[in-house]
């Protein structure tokens, strides 16, 4: 790969997008000329509650972090608008995405994660 290109370009809606991942808004990436907001809380996403299932040795998983849900409700919408990234790239890009975000941005994935933590101690005590 030349120099002077980004380490990769993501694609949205079939339109290449000519920032290097480093230098897109902190808040919403774009598709179309429209922003996508990456700030969805996780109380209005309208994902079902992810039950505490058990790995293949019969432990029960931990509950999420503040960035595991923060991802789990954005990567669609990422994946989406760039159909043409790989499931790596896009791990890339929602890390980068979430470290931009400022601590009042990702507060409510904290509470969020707080609030599954408790659930995950009243289920499974001990």
């Amino acid at each position: 790969m030349a120099d002077d290109q980004p380490a990769f370009t993501t694609i949205v809606l079939g339109l290449p997008l000519l920032l290097p991942v480093h230098q897109l808004q902190p808040a919403s990436a774009t598709t179309s000329g429209s922003p996508i907001p990456l700030t969805i809380a996780p109380s209005t996403a309208a994902l079902p509650d992810v039950p505490f299932g058990t790995n293949k040795k019969g432990r029960v998983k931990r509950p999420m972090n503040a960035y595991m849900i923060w991802s789990r409700i954005h990567r669609p919408i990422l994946s989406q608008a760039n159909p043409q990234v790989n499931h790596r790239d896009l791990s890339v890009l929602l890390g980068n995405e979430w470290s931009k975000l400022t601590q009042a941005q990702q507060q409510p994935y904290f509470e969020e994660a707080e609030r599954l933590k408790r659930k995950h101690a009243e289920e499974y005590p001990g």
